[in-house]
């Protein structure tokens, strides 16, 4: 398992020395408007669920060390658990769901469900950006193969085929992990949610969780039910202003409309973590999304789409600078 891990920590840096290589290939990748369901591909796994939780288990236990000293690692409240939802961060969800569960209350049963739905959700985007990186190095893989096959590989080349060979090939029990284990959470999410609404029907909670539900499912006439349960309820709710620019983006395709929900629902709830990440996932063109990347960054370093995609980010970035600064001189010489 710990040899998984570090497989998949290596991805992220050998994949900078394969877009460093690529002359930037990647930058269109990172500039393109997508939603979470977009990035949140339904990928079969044959793995079993211990198998998955003993990888992934390990992978979070890797991630903590950087963040030892994080309260919420040990919630003591429901208003902890809730902290832990907001923050979007996957590793912190095991404890903040048992404590939720074992509340029982109203509150606790939908911060609960909601932690699953995020919990299956993230594992699924998480699957995706790895399988992205891990597509380019493949491609790479196959490049040194022919190289190799033709006797014009360098002793530098070979080293890096073994390398990467290794790597990629390797890989494969960390995305089945997560693919495994995604819908698992996303089950468990909208059983708790279902068994809320008949249990307490007058509150708007379990009718919020259901409308995310749908939304993964794109069930959008269930979900549209859902959404004026809510309204009905608690027309007020941040979570309703999310529920509504998902629509936007996921439904009419209309990004620019999803972004100003999100941001609307930011301004009210400023450590809305998950609502930035569909920002970063929505906005168009590198620099204007890198910004926004900055932010969700600033807002939770340990969130997992900054683990894996911030190298990546920086990369294309100064490959981006170099490359103007290349120009300048290129337009400088010749004006003489």
């Amino acid at each position: 398992m710990r040899n998984a891990l570090m497989r998949a920590s290596t991805l992220v840096s050998l994949a900078l020395v394969s877009l460093a290589g690529a002359g930037c290939q990647n930058s269109t990748t990172l500039s393109t408007a997508r939603t979470a369901s977009q990035m949140a591909v339904a990928r079969p796994s044959t793995m079993s669920v211990e198998e998955a939780q003993g990888i992934l288990g390990a992978l979070a236990t890797k991630i903590s060390e950087d963040d030892l000293k994080n309260p919420l690692r040990s919630p003591k409240t429901l208003d902890d658990a809730l902290a832990v939802l907001r923050s979007d961060q996957v590793d912190l969800y095991p404890k903040a769901v048992a404590l939720a569960k074992a509340d029982g209350s109203v509150k606790g049963l939908a911060i609960a469900a909601q932690l699953e739905l995020s919990w299956g959700e993230n594992y699924r985007v998480i699957a995706e950006v790895l399988e992205l990186l891990s597509r380019d190095l493949r491609e790479e893989v196959r490049d040194l193969a022919k190289l190799e096959a033709s006797g014009k590989a360098t002793a530098e080349d070979r080293a890096r085929f073994d390398r990467l060979e290794a790597l990629v090939y390797n890989e494969g029990p960390i995305m089945d992990a997560l693919s495994r284990l995604a819908p698992v959470h996303v089950r468990e999410g909208a059983l708790i949610a279902e068994a809320l609404v008949k249990s307490a029907p007058s509150d708007y909670e379990g009718y919020r969780v259901m409308a995310d539900y749908y939304r993964m499912r794109g069930d959008w006439p269930a979900f549209d039910a859902m959404v004026k349960e809510v309204e009905q309820r608690h027309p007020t709710s941040t979570g309703l202003l999310y529920l509504k620019a998902i629509s936007d983006a996921e439904r009419k395709g209309d990004t620019e409309g999803a972004i100003k929900g999100m941001k609307a629902a930011l301004a009210k709830q400023p450590n809305f973590v998950a609502a930035q990440a569909q920002v970063v996932f929505m906005t168009t063109g590198f620099v204007a999304k890198f910004e926004e990347f900055k932010k969700l960054q600033a807002m939770n370093a340990h969130h997992p789409l900054v683990e894996i995609a911030a190298p990546i980010f920086e990369a294309v970035a100064e490959l981006r600078e170099a490359r103007k600064r290349r120009q300048v001189r290129v337009e400088a010489r010749s004006m003489f």
